[in-house]
């Protein structure tokens, strides 16, 4: 919806300057009339920047409007529930001067006066980013980044204005540090995919560089402290009234800052689906086994109750198959519960009854989408050493568990009324199972990028074998039935103990392990240690979303289970096996990053200390989630990467000095904290301008932390703080992990 122009109003201030105040609204089209704002006498507009330390990253404002109500709640309809639909911009002599956009939280007006009084709007530039979450992926210049902050805090501004004297280390190129630094949008998410808001996003990438936003004068500058400073002559600062005063800044004992690299590990977690589900059937009993009737309340003994769910409308963060149907067990005697995704499920009465097929589903059958995880997951940064080592290897790890069993209760042991003879016909005439699956990495558009690839066929398309070469390969499936496998064998090794290598599929719930071309001892060794799982390599310099979906039923290349020998392990399945399976269910898949031990990562927090002033008090702390990675290898989201390649950025230069981006926060803190500075306030002539200070008889170079302009009266009331160019000079680092 756009913007069209609703209100606007002038007036003059005591120095003759013209201030204008226009307010836009969103609407479906301009309006026919556009309202006047009349003002009281005293101070109708007044711009507040509230009070900031140095170091602070944004430094927003907000405006207070006063304006007179001439009918009854003229402006009452203003306030609205939707962030960012009213806005209001202010021109200084009709140049653009400041925006924002209504507080929708705050609203009221006298309620014993019909007409003639004074209604006050407030209005701010950056505080609606503190309501929006962030929603973006991939990887962002630091630029495109703090532009797509602005779009979404609505405010009119002409552009943005850079003053930065950091640079990245032996850097040539003619672009700005902003627009060739890199940063993967995963960082600004939590473990369980729950973003920051754009204003934390803003703060915590600022932060590091010692870098500030502000809003002045039609602009918004990104500035640190070192820049202004070469850049700008100061100007001498205009005293009215008698209300000045001398005070001074802090000084620090000394400063800490960590950087939190975030090598999330964890990046698709197993889902609850059934919740908010509308009932199918309730309540289904099962048995530990059905060697009693339905009626016989002395002898029953209760496995587990099993709830299923309609799948329309479909499950929170998940897209699943029609025929599928979400799950929940409770456990009565049966040791089992949760949920999941049921493909097959069939349970007997009693003893005397025949198998009720609540759902069912064909086993075998060609590849179609199970289900779907809707979530971004950002590709990994994958940043190699010179020396190769498995600790710094990283690999994903995709995991699933399913149950297949022919087994009345598949949780209870086989016998005469719980089908050992199916039972039995499975554990020794399966060897493995393989479950269809598909990983892709897509763009930002949805073009798909790479596509994961663990599986062969022959030429025939009859036949598939599991790769003894996994590997990503460009672009999308080429065949709408081939995909990728996940396969589920018991491990080999456990049975050698026994002085034989006795291969058996023994049902229950299974997690997928490696695939692999030959199920033996000698093929799965290698996997042992490592555990459950299919591991993936990541691949390098990729940027994009990883895309997982499950595919339906058991994978083959047959038209018939049983026909042509067909294999859905080294033996061939035994007869009437997919009229015999009575359950086949799905967990939702878990996806982490591993080493190449396929062992747990841990990465730790850097941190560097410093003396500031021994003499002094107070200790500084600095936390940072964007930083600068050191000699060890990690793939944490929050490394600053090069935009041409996406390799990490490993040192940066500013005032002369070449280091770590934390040590050089250090030295800004060192040089602007480690004496005595001035500090002036009081009342002044206006700030209409970005610029630096000075003052006749305290010299040296300051800038507002704080401003409140009455505009009316082209006065200000300010806190200037003195600041000096960075200096490195004595500082001595202690670097802690």
């Amino acid at each position: 919806m756009e913007k069209y122009l609703r209100y606007k109003g002038e007036f003059f201030s005591i120095a003759g300057v013209l201030w204008r105040a226009e307010i836009w609204q969103d609407a479906e089209e301009k309006y026919a009339t556009i309202g006047r704002l009349d003002f009281p006498a005293d101070d109708p507009l007044v711009i507040e920047w509230g009070e900031t330390d140095k170091l602070e990253p944004v430094q927003s404002s907000k405006a207070t409007l006063t304006v007179v109500s001439r009918v009854d709640r003229q402006y009452k309809d203003l306030y609205t529930v939707d962030t960012g639909s009213i806005r209001m911009d202010v021109y200084r002599d009709n140049t653009l001067y400041w925006s924002g956009t209504l507080d929708t939280e705050l609203y009221e007006e006298p309620f014993s006066y019909e007409k003639e009084y004074e209604v006050t709007l407030t209005f701010s530039d950056f505080a609606v980013l503190d309501r929006l979450k962030f929603q973006e992926d991939g990887f962002l210049t630091l630029l495109e980044l703090f532009q797509k902050a602005l779009h979404n805090s609505f405010i009119n501004i002409r552009g943005i204005q850079q003053y930065i004297s950091t640079s990245r280390a032996g850097d040539t190129s003619s672009e700005t540090l902003l627009s060739h630094t890199c940063i993967n949008c995963g960082n600004f998410y939590d473990e369980d995919g729950e973003p920051m808001t754009w204003r934390t996003v803003l703060d915590e990438t600022l932060r590091p560089f010692a870098m500030r936003m502000i809003q002045r004068s039609g602009d918004v500058f990104i500035y640190d402290l070192n820049a202004i400073q070469d850049t700008f002559e100061p100007e001498l600062i205009h005293w009215e009234g008698k209300d000045a005063v001398l005070g001074v800044d802090a000084v620090y004992k000394s400063a800490k800052v960590s950087f939190s690299p975030y090598d999330k590990t964890e990046l698709m977690k197993q889902e609850v689906i059934t919740e908010g589900l509308s009932p199918f059937a309730t309540d289904l009993l099962v048995r530990t086994d059905y060697s009693v009737g339905s009626d016989d309340l002395m002898n029953a003994s209760e496995g587990f109750y099993i709830d299923l769910f309609k799948s329309t409308p479909a499950p929170k963060n998940i897209t699943i198959h029609k025929n599928a149907m979400p799950f929940k067990i409770n456990s009565i005697y049966s040791n089992f519960e949760g949920e999941g995704l049921a493909w097959i499920v069939k349970i007997r009465a009693n003893q005397y009854g025949y198998y009720n097929t609540i759902i069912g589903n064909s086993v075998f059958m060609g590849y179609e989408k199970l289900m779907e995880i809707d979530k971004k997951i950002a590709v990994p940064n994958i940043f190699q050493t010179g020396v190769y080592d498995k600790r710094n290897q990283r690999l994903l790890r995709l995991r699933m568990n399913i149950l297949l069993d022919v087994r009345y209760n598949p949780f209870e042991q086989p016998g005469k009324y719980n089908e050992s003879e199916d039972y039995n016909n499975m554990k020794y005439n399966i060897r493995s199972v393989h479950i269809p699956f598909r990983m892709k990495i897509k763009d930002a558009l949805g073009h798909v990028l790479k596509h994961y690839v663990n599986a062969t066929y022959s030429t025939s398309g009859h036949e598939f074998f599991c790769s003894k070469n996994p590997r990503w390969v460009d672009g999308d499936y080429l065949n709408t039935d081939y995909c990728s496998l996940l396969s589920y064998y018991d491990q080999p090794q456990e049975y050698k103990t026994l002085g034989k290598t006795e291969l058996y599929y023994s049902g229950e719930w299974m997690e997928n392990r490696q695939s692999t071309l030959d199920v033996s001892y000698n093929s799965c060794n290698l996997y042992d240690g490592m555990g459950a799982g299919e591991y993936i390599p990541i691949p390098e310099e990729v940027q994009g979303v990883i895309e997982v979906e499950i595919g339906t039923g058991i994978y083959h290349r047959e038209p018939v289970g049983f026909v042509g020998g067909m294999n859905i392990g080294q033996y061939p399945v035994f007869n009437d096996f997919e009229n015999r399976v009575r359950w086949l269910l799905y967990q939702t898949p878990t996806l982490d990053v591993v080493n190449g031990y396929g062992k747990d990562i841990e990465t730790k927090d850097i941190e560097y200390s410093s003396w500031i002033n021994a003499y002094a008090k107070e200790e500084l702390k600095i936390d940072t989630i964007v930083g600068n990675v050191s000699e060890k290898n990690i793939t944490g989201l929050g490394v600053l990467l090069r935009k041409e390649d996406n390799h990490p950025i490993v040192k940066f230069t500013r005032a002369g000095i070449t280091d770590y981006i934390e040590k050089l926060l250090i030295g800004t803190v060192y040089s602007q904290y480690s004496h005595r500075m001035n500090t002036l306030s009081g009342t002044i002539r206006l700030l209409d301008k970005f610029a630096t200070y000075t003052d006749n008889n305290e010299s040296g170079c300051y800038f507002p932390v704080s401003d409140i302009q009455h505009l009316i009266m082209d006065e200000s009331e300010v806190k200037l703080l003195q600041v000096e160019l960075d200096n490195y000079e004595g500082i001595n680092y202690e670097k802690t992990i």
